[in-house]
């Protein structure tokens, strides 16, 4: 042991000299002659390298799997974790962070938006304000809404996002603006989810006003949404959600959708990742509702809106507003869903409680006796509803213009429709708008 120290010692005191010597003098021919003649004179010394060499590899091959156990145990621990908190609603919303991301462009009225959305975070109950930041991107150069989203400072973060893509100059003025809303869509949602890693989103535009329980609502379907791989969304909209067609009473109830609403939704990351690659230079929402983007998922959305728009002119320049948006039930009757019981809306019990109350649970009406407003009294229990049938689209859009619905259809689906049927109050009555019980799907050729 003395040896092998004496020669350590000497070695590490030679070294440099060697180095210089070997680099300068010796010829690079001479070198495994060297080596060779090295082993044989020290042949212990050249045995402790060896062995010394063997035992770094075998301290590194020990780190390498310290730190992949570490990896997998954390990824287990977060497994765990998860599925504790998706059976535990409560537990799950408590722990996570749900932001608020606010598309603005060229509307200083985006301040009424910032506004009701601070102001009913500042009110939360059972969450942390700090779960729900608040993320402006402006998509545009004005001055005078980046004067108002900067006089909020630290109370919202703001990014700034400005299209330098090619546009052509063949599209009209009103294509191109909503070309600038897809790709500041797809700008906004890459940075959400691939750059600071969120793995749920709330969209708001800068022209929506926002319910009391609207921070609630989503904290309470996100699990749901997380669990659950035939939903891709949650909606705080209601498409025919205006005085005369909802039940204000209910401002609990949700139900299932087949129609992507927007105005207000919620989407995870996985959802993004699976759609971004082909998202449209223009119309965005019409490429969501796409069967083979939506692939038979559907949305949450509430009986009684948790949204409302006050934009009448945008880029659609007003299209439906005073018809139909303008008049939109905001919901006044705050609830903490956080405690309420949503499990009637997981599958496959949903869709089979909802065609049992749609055809065997409702008394049918024909469609002439619905039109000439003859509807019949029916048992005055809540869970007797009316019938109305359609058999083609002409039907529908009759049924839609004697209820005042929004008749447009995207995809074959219609607003709020779900297995083909659109519920509704009308009159204090439910009515079900409803295909006939041997429907096998959704028609694209209605549109």
């Amino acid at each position: 042991m003395l040896a092998k120290f004496t020669f350590r010692r000497r070695w590490n005191g030679f070294r440099p000299m060697f180095h210089m010597i070997c680099g300068r003098c010796i010829p690079r021919a001479w070198m495994p002659w060297l080596f060779i003649c090295f082993f044989l004179l020290f042949p212990n010394e050249f045995l402790w390298l060896r062995a010394r060499n063997a035992e770094f590899q075998a301290e590194e091959i020990n780190r390498e799997n310290t730190l992949a156990d570490k990896t997998l145990l954390r990824h287990q621990l977060l497994e765990v974790r998860l599925r504790s908190a998706l059976s535990n609603p409560m537990a799950f919303t408590l722990n996570f962070t749900l932001p608020v991301l606010v598309l603005a462009c060229d509307r200083p009225a985006v301040k009424r938006t910032l506004d009701s959305l601070l102001r009913y975070r500042s009110q939360l109950v059972g969450l942390s304000p700090h779960q729900f930041p608040i993320i402006v991107s402006h998509g545009c150069i004005h001055r005078p809404t980046r004067i108002v989203l900067d006089s909020y400072k630290s109370a919202i973060a703001v990014t700034e996002f400005v299209d330098k893509s090619p546009q052509s100059k063949s599209l009209s003025h009103i294509t191109r603006g909503y070309q600038a809303v897809a790709r500041h869509y797809k700008h906004a949602l890459n940075r959400m989810f691939l750059q600071l890693n969120y793995s749920a989103v709330i969209i708001v535009e800068d022209d929506l006003d926002v319910a009391g329980d609207f921070f609630q609502y989503f904290a309470a379907t996100l699990p749901m949404l997380m669990d659950n791989q035939n939903l891709f969304c949650v909606s705080a909209w209601n498409d025919n959600g205006r005085p005369g067609l909802v039940d204000p009473s209910r401002p609990d109830l949700l139900y299932r959708t087949d129609f992507f609403a927007g105005l207000g939704w919620m989407l995870l990351r996985s959802f993004w990742l699976e759609i971004n690659t082909n998202w449209p230079d223009i119309f965005w929402d019409e490429y969501v509702r796409k069967p083979y983007v939506r692939k038979n998922r559907t949305c949450l959305r509430p009986e009684v809106s948790r949204t409302i728009t006050f934009g009448r002119m945008g880029i659609s320049r007003g299209q439906f507003f005073d018809t139909y948006l303008s008049t939109m039930r905001l919901n006044e009757k705050w609830q903490n869903f956080l405690q309420l019981d949503l499990t009637y809306l997981h599958e496959p019990g949903y869709t089979k409680r909802w065609l049992d109350s749609v055809y065997n649970k409702s008394v049918e009406i024909s469609l002439d006796q619905f039109l000439q407003g003859d509807l019949p009294n029916i048992s005055t229990s809540s869970t007797r509803r009316l019938r109305v049938t359609y058999q083609s689209q002409a039907d529908f859009e009759k049924i839609a213009r004697k209820l005042t619905l929004m008749r447009d259809i995207k995809s074959g689906v219609m607003r709020n429709g779900f297995v083909g049927v659109v519920p509704v109050k009308w009159k204090d009555r439910w009515i079900y708008i409803a295909p006939p019980s041997t429907w096998t799907g959704y028609d694209l050729s209605w549109t």
